[in-house]
């Protein structure tokens, strides 16, 4: 594991900062609050079984041009990430265990490792738990995300799946600063 400069943010603990480049690098290991916004294409599942999982989630719903906001507030130790996908808000909390990058949704904590290739940063699904019990893998929803940078912007690609039903909810797009 990797001593971050307490300026850098969790990011830092998992991979070298100089591994990610502009946008990306300020937004995921910057110090201080964040605020970013842009535009993305909401998916949900093609199946019945993967839409009403998203309409029981209250996932934000499908379009073309999504307006997002994101405002990442951190404190020491854990940054919350405040999402907005128009109207809907989806809230979470990130912090590092056991050398990996948590994400708790309500009850649900997403584990991940974080890559590095060619500038970009990409979050490898690891495991997931509700509450403290780990869910076995063949029940357990499924992350994979990929930010790179494209001409001074962030591009976002986050897909979430379930066992047996396939991809549920995912977005793709660009945000920028500000």
């Amino acid at each position: 594991m990797l001593k971050a400069d307490a300026q850098e943010g969790l990011y830092a603990e998992l991979v070298p900062p100089e591994a990610v480049h502009g946008v990306t690098r300020r937004i995921h290991f910057g110090h201080g609050d964040v605020s970013i916004c842009g535009v993305f294409v909401v998916r949900w599942g093609s199946n019945l079984v993967a839409r009403a999982l998203a309409r029981v989630l209250r996932l934000p719903r499908p379009g073309e041009d999504v307006p997002v906001r994101v405002h990442i507030l951190r404190t020491p130790g854990r940054e919350r990430w405040v999402r907005w996908f128009g109207e809907r808000r989806i809230e979470s909390v990130q912090f590092l265990s056991r050398g990996e990058l948590v994400e708790r949704v309500g009850p649900l904590r997403l584990r991940c490792r974080l890559e590095t290739s060619d500038g970009a940063l990409r979050f490898v699904h690891t495991g997931a738990s509700l509450g403290l019990v780990r869910l076995p893998r063949a029940i357990a929803p499924r992350v994979e995300s990929r930010v790179v940078e494209l001409g001074g912007l962030m591009h976002v690609s986050v897909r979430v799946e379930a066992p047996l039903v396939g991809t549920v909810f995912a977005y793709e797009g660009c945000v920028r600063e500000g």
